[in-house]
């Protein structure tokens, strides 16, 4: 228990960008339980965070190795090979986390898959993948600003800003969504 209250507090640490704080509760995770898999995960979102792919990629591993089941460490190890530019590997770690009966949240894998099929420029694979999620959770919002994306680079912009509407009305609006929201106005001439 000791080991996932300071792997605990050291993610919320990493959402807030206090990674030195976080690498520390992470020390202290690892002192009391050096097989703690989801500490290694969370010592890879921090090293990739603060550009250390190596160390990063080596945590990834060490999670993955400790515990080959692990759904969130293949979905975050998956984004980290896509954001770096990895994408057949990427995709292959997102199904094994989406393929996972036991993992929570799939939608997450489909709709990280789906956005890493469209940095790629692949629109038909990312489209695939964003419906995908949203079949699993109807709001997901990562998936929704995949498709405006889609849409928006298809040149229909109706769609586009239909989607962003649904999630501005969920409180979802992140950067990539308002950027693109931007986007569609300045092409509108506003």
């Amino acid at each position: 228990p000791r080991a996932r209250i300071h792997t605990e507090l050291a993610g919320q640490y990493y959402m807030q960008r206090q990674y030195s704080v976080a690498l520390e509760e992470l020390r202290d995770a690892l002192q009391t339980d050096a097989a703690y898999a989801p500490a290694y995960n969370i010592l890879g979102l921090v090293h990739a965070a603060l550009l250390e792919d190596k160390e990063a990629e080596t945590n990834f591993r060490r999670a993955l190795d400790l515990a080959p089941q692990y759904s969130e460490a293949h979905n975050n190890y998956g984004y980290f090979l896509c954001t770096r530019k990895r994408r057949a590997e990427a995709m292959a770690h997102f199904e094994q986390a989406w393929q996972n009966p036991l993992y929570a949240t799939p939608e997450k894998a489909l709709a990280n898959a789906g956005q890493c099929a469209l940095s790629d420029g692949d629109l038909g694979e990312a489209e695939r993948y964003a419906q995908r999620a949203l079949i699993r959770a109807d709001n997901q919002p990562q998936a929704l600003v995949t498709l405006a994306e889609i849409q928006y680079r298809r040149g229909n912009d109706t769609m586009a800003r239909a989607l962003l509407q649904q999630l501005e009305a969920k409180g979802n609006l992140d950067p990539s969504a308002l950027w693109l929201a931007v986007k569609l106005e300045r092409r509108a001439g506003n």
